[in-house]
């Protein structure tokens, strides 16, 4: 999951569940696999509508300021 795309859109991308996608395209950030904030693994998509951490609430667009950048 890239915190900067989803702050710009909430809405899960396809090709972040792509085996060999480790970063985002647009953003240059690493995806993320868990909560940069409690370390929770992300669920499936699909619970991703309320746009948060399950576990501690840390809004997905608070995380782009966590992701490292990706370098291709």
């Amino acid at each position: 999951m890239c915190g900067a795309c989803y702050a710009e859109s909430p809405c899960h991308k396809i090709e972040w569940q792509f085996k060999g996608k480790q970063g985002c395209d647009r953003h240059k950030l690493r995806l993320l696999w868990e909560c940069r904030n409690c370390g929770a693994m992300f669920k499936i998509p699909a619970l991703w509508v309320d746009g948060w951490c399950h576990r501690c609430f840390t809004p997905f667009r608070e995380m782009e300021k966590q992701q490292k950048f990706w370098i291709m």
